[in-house]
């Protein structure tokens, strides 16, 4: 007699749909179905026992339509992956954080930039916080990245994008592009993405590729917090450029960013999104997450420039040389500090000039000698390279196709008198020069 082999539910090879999700809150974890609302697992993939499930134990769902339902799936699915990655988290931060560390190393290796420039701090910053925060830059930059290249790389997308905009009355009449090389177009670009949201999610939908993130709820709060942090990065970035910009105030700008950040860490944990306009438009639920990327940004910041800070002291007694105490300096500076401290004169000086003109007009070798020194070593350092950029901007205006013949001698005096701060004394180079006599 045949024994009958018993069916195994294995060998079925039943798949999981993706429509269960939003019909009846089920996702597929390791080959089993498990409901995002109890967290229950079924042990058969079957359709039939995914709804009786769902009708008997969560029928109440059933109340939620169309986008809202899509939001509490949405929500449900990240509750659940955060519960998982709970157990990995702890081993993945502390990969990250040494990944990071070689990423940021491999960076400053390679460029070969000093290491106070504010451009290439924020480079450092974004690489930084691409691997400790992935979904928050990667994912929200790939999506609206992405997008725009559709819209702006074809011809006539761009161009009836643009008709659409004008159909609308839309406030503006185009998207922005998004350059690597220059860091402060990623706010300009975001800033405009979001204010575009709708018309881009409805020409994409037009265009058979809608972008399903412009629904999400998540997705959109995640974009309004980079539109607004960007646009505090840009602001302090404006700031740390110039010419003339002294490392003690290039620092002075870094520090008071700090506190910023700790400020809106702080904000962020009670809700308050005061100084995040564009994130209170979506009032998102949950903000910690939010407070943990500036508490990232702040631990980023420190470490960048410890070594800048570690010089802090000599900083100040350059900087604000009557707000030290003479016992907190160096043994030499002692007696220069407690005579330029008591001298009410220098002290009314001090006040109307500014620093530089202040050491070069009073401060002179005889009287002060050890803080002169001090003060011109730290009035040489370069904070940032923002002379380079501008030398090598003139450079290439100076030399072009048109001006081929322009020799190295004469293009190198061109150059010095236009990058040069200081005017010519056209006086007295007349008087060198001999008039020809009269024949």
């Amino acid at each position: 007699m045949a024994t009958v082999k018993k069916r195994k539910v294995d060998a079925e090879c039943r798949l999981f749909q993706e429509k269960w999700t939003n019909d009846f809150f089920f996702v597929e974890v390791k080959g089993k179905p498990v409901c995002l609302v109890c967290g229950e697992a079924l042990a058969v993939m079957k359709k039939a026992n995914l709804e009786r499930h769902y009708s008997t134990k969560h029928a109440k769902l059933n109340e939620l339509k169309g986008q809202m339902r899509v939001d509490k799936v949405n929500a449900l699915r990240r509750s659940l992956e955060a519960q998982q990655a709970a157990f990995i988290r702890p081993c993945t931060d502390r990969e990250n954080i040494t990944r990071a560390s070689f990423v940021v190393s491999e960076l400053i290796a390679t460029k070969l930039k000093p290491h106070a420039e504010g451009e290439f701090v924020k480079e450092c910053l974004v690489a930084a916080a691409e691997v400790l925060a992935p979904d928050k830059l990667n994912n929200v930059m790939k999506t609206v990245v992405s997008t725009i290249n559709f819209i702006k790389s074809r011809g006539l997308n761009n161009r009836q994008f643009k008709e659409l905009l004008s159909e609308l009355e839309s406030e503006y009449g185009d998207l922005v592009y998004h350059c690597e090389v220059q860091w402060l177009s990623r706010a300009n670009m975001l800033a405009r993405f979001y204010t575009l949201r709708e018309e881009v999610k409805h020409f994409m939908e037009m265009k058979g590729k809608p972008v399903m993130e412009l629904s999400d709820g998540k997705f959109l709060s995640d974009l309004a917090f980079m539109v607004d942090i960007t646009k505090h990065l840009s602001e302090l970035n404006i700031k740390l450029q110039g010419p003339n910009q002294l490392v003690s105030s290039l620092l002075s700008n870094v520090k008071t960013f700090e506190v910023k950040l700790r400020l809106w860490q702080g904000q962020l944990e009670r809700g308050n999104t005061v100084h995040f306009p564009t994130l209170q438009e979506q009032k998102p639920d949950v903000m910690t997450e939010y407070a943990g990327e500036c508490a990232k940004l702040v631990q980023a910041f420190d470490e960048r420039f410890h070594d800048v800070k570690n010089i802090q002291r000599e900083l100040d007694m350059f900087a604000t040389p009557f707000n030290v105490h003479p016992s907190d300096v160096p043994d030499k500076f002692q007696m220069e500090i407690i005579e330029l401290q008591n001298n009410n004169e220098l002290k009314a000086k001090y006040n109307d000039l500014s620093l530089l003109d202040f050491y070069k007009l009073y401060i002179s070798a005889e009287d002060f000698p050890i803080l002169r020194r001090h003060a011109l070593k730290f009035a040489s350092l370069f904070g940032t390279t923002y002379g380079c950029e501008q030398f090598f901007s003139k450079l290439t205006l100076a030399k072009t196709l048109f001006r081929s013949r322009l020799t190295d001698p004469n293009l190198e005096n061109q150059l010095r008198v236009a990058s040069s701060s200081l005017p010519a004394d056209i006086r007295c180079l007349s008087k060198e020069k001999q008039f020809h006599p009269s024949h």
